[in-house]
């Protein structure tokens, strides 16, 4: 008789469990994310009914009560729901993967999956807070379905007793005289005898503000009703002042927001992130709200810190900035497959060299809090060199010799300071007459329209010639525009240019103040309107040119392995829980198309290598390098060049080693 044979004939002993340890078991794994359990009985208890809903109208009702025999108990019921479906089963039944419809087994057993991606929950093991909150270990739950069937289930710690319709009504009362049947279709669940601390934050109101931090998005829905209910006295749960988004910047807030943005990321086609609002108030904030929370199913999963966020982590800004970040259906499909049982926070594990779609949404996150941190906060990045851009598009054509592509990076093009651009507008179609509007480029101090905030843009000037052979009536305004807002108007008025006889605007120049200004991209913008002239309408606009330049940041370099390199005072990683200080990283570009490259400028190798800042070829040394370094992370995540569909890991370091090797010998070579 074969080994196998002899397992198949024998019937199997099942595998004793100790429920009291194993209890305690899940409560730990709710304490590494909540100091108050009581946070994590009203977010699985929520979380189980929005799965069951069924029709438009829900309600979920959180009553704390004493019985007239003195018995103490929370009840947790629901309307609008299904109930719990399904058949009361044999317990071997329990060893198979039961279908979703089975709501009655799976509640009561442990580790199941939910197939239905709509679904909140996994794993079933939110049940046993409940349990963890009663003191005597026991929750009674009974339903109503569809089908008219009354049922009634007991757990205390391991064990399970179930009774149906007349015995399910005569347990009940012999369990309460004070709890009635259900008479609506639903579910629900008794905490018997509830611990102190569940108590205390049901009668101190923590247990409410608990609801609205973790299902504000539900509490939008006029559909949905949440009440929490306390010795007779109800609450109905509303969302509450502090978690108000402003959508327009005030004296108080500052606002920023993206909408359908792609996820980043090759592997993530078509995935979009629905709508990124974050705020900052003037006023510091509670520490719930503080961070981005990211909604899955109308539920709050996971706040991401702000010092998680920026580069150079502000208490300041962490304190005064909330928001959140919801990504679409295919989003949130993806975002459930890594997300924890307890419901707190999201895994990071992925395929080799990849990353899940929670750490993509996060760097997407980060990249669009530092760029509004910079515009709208007043924070800078480390400032990068001029000398930069030449490396960037020097490092891309090393990476070509080698034969992997990428697209070459586009230099800035400079300020044409010598050479005057002419504009010629015609009045008329079918005559050579016309008038001409000559703005050429002002002067800037940095060749790549650099401007620091109180420097000067210089000799900024205009020309108008009329070769008509009649007399114009022009408007002219010379005027900065940022962010689709007229700024600032050097220019503004009207004249008449007489055929043959130029006007000449005299040189200006312009100041770039905080107070008028953000970081980012900006226009110094002049516009000729026709007024009069017998072959024109009035309000006719003739012409209008723009010369782009950019406020304490650098213009943008276009696609390619990296697109900036930012300069900062610290650059730290979480690996294996463990905070680890290193050389830089490779983090995502703020319009979400591109790579931006952060050195740490306190690391130690940094401080050896460049000893000076005036030590251009140290730093282009150290720069190449640096980016030798970091392109395989860039390659692999968009499974690129020689890390193309290759998993094996002892594979993916011989060709990284390989590939740095190769680069920096056709630099130094």
């Amino acid at each position: 008789m074969s080994f196998e044979t002899a397992l198949e004939i024998n019937k199997p002993k099942k595998t004793p469990v100790s429920w009291e340890p194993l209890i305690d078991n899940i409560l730990d794994e709710y304490y590494q994310n909540v100091d108050d359990l009581s946070h994590a009985v009203q977010k699985d208890a929520i979380q189980n009914s929005w799965d069951a809903k069924a029709g438009d109208s829900w309600k979920m009702s959180f009553t704390l009560m004493k019985d007239t025999a003195g018995r103490e108990m929370l009840l947790m019921e629901d309307h609008g729901t299904v109930g719990l479906t399904g058949r009361m089963l044999p317990e071997e039944t329990y060893d198979d993967d039961l279908p979703e419809e089975e709501r009655w087994g799976r509640f009561q057993g442990l580790a199941f999956r939910r197939k239905k991606k709509e679904a909140l929950g996994a794993r079933g093991q939110g049940k046993f807070v409940f349990v963890g909150a009663s003191r005597n270990r026991t929750i009674v739950y009974d339903t109503l379905r569809q089908d008219d069937i009354y049922r009634i289930g007991i757990r205390r710690l391991g064990n399970l007793w179930e009774f149906e319709n007349a015995g399910a009504k005569d347990c009940l009362l012999r369990y309460s005289p004070s709890v009635s049947p259900l008479t609506e279709i639903g579910t629900r669940v008794i905490i018997d005898e509830p611990e102190d601390w569940l108590k205390d934050s049901l009668i101190n109101g923590r247990f409410l503000r608990y609801i609205q931090t973790t299902w504000w998005p539900l509490l939008l829905d006029e559909r949905v009703e949440i009440s929490v209910n306390i010795n007779g006295k109800k609450s109905v749960v509303t969302v509450p002042n502090d978690l108000q988004f402003p959508t327009i910047d005030s004296a108080d807030f500052k606002v920023w927001i993206t909408e359908w943005a792609c996820v980043p990321g090759k592997s993530r086609k078509g995935l979009r992130i629905k709508r990124l609002h974050i705020v900052w108030s003037k006023e510091p904030l509670s520490d719930d709200i503080q961070g981005i929370a990211i909604i899955r199913g109308g539920m709050i999963v996971e706040r991401m810190p702000i010092s998680d966020l920026l580069i150079a982590p502000d208490p300041i800004i962490s304190k005064h900035t909330y928001g959140y970040v919801e990504g679409d259906l295919g989003v949130q499909h993806k975002l459930k497959e890594c997300e924890d049982p307890t419901h707190y926070r999201f895994t990071k594990k992925a395929g080799w060299g990849n990353k899940n779609i929670y750490q993509a949404i996060k760097d997407y996150v980060a990249a669009q809090m530092q760029h509004f941190s910079s515009a709208k906060l007043g924070s800078q990045l480390g400032k990068s060199s001029t000398g930069d851009y030449a490396t960037l598009k020097e490092f891309n054509s090393l990476l070509k010799s080698i034969g992997i592509d990428i697209e070459v990076l586009s230099p800035p093009t400079p300020p044409r300071t010598q050479t005057q651009r002419t504009i010629q507008v015609s009045l008329n179609n079918d005559q050579p007459d016309c008038l001409h509007l000559s703005f050429p480029a002002p002067y800037f101090s940095s060749p790549i329209k650099r401007v620091e905030f109180d420097e000067e843009i210089t000799n900024i000037r205009a020309k108008i010639i009329n070769s008509t052979r009649s007399r114009a009536r022009i408007h002219l305004s010379i005027y900065t525009e940022q962010d689709e807002i007229k700024r600032e108007t050097l220019v503004d008025k009207e004249m008449t240019v007489f055929p043959n006889y130029p006007i000449h605007v005299n040189p200006m120049s312009l100041k770039i103040k905080k107070t008028e200004y953000a970081h980012g991209e900006c226009h110094l913008k002049a516009k000729m309107v026709c007024l009069s002239h017998p072959d024109h309408k009035k309000g006719e606009e003739l012409e209008i040119i723009s010369v782009r330049f950019w406020i304490a940041t650098d213009p943008p370099l276009g696609k390619g392995a990296f697109r900036e390199v930012q300069y900062v005072p610290e650059v730290k990683e979480e690996i294996d829980g463990e905070i680890v200080r290193i050389d830089g990283k490779v983090t995502s570009h703020s319009s979400g198309d591109g790579n931006i490259l952060l050195i740490n400028t306190s690391h130690p190798l940094y401080k050896q290598r460049v000893p000076t800042k005036q030590n251009e070829q140290a730093r282009k040394d150290y720069l190449i390098e640096m980016m030798a370094k970091k392109i395989p992370f860039v390659l692999i995540s968009n499974n690129n060049g020689p890390y193309k569909d290759v998993e094996d890991p002892e594979e993916i370091f011989k060709r990284t080693a390989a590939l740095y090797s190769k680069i920096m010998d056709k630099y130094f070579g």
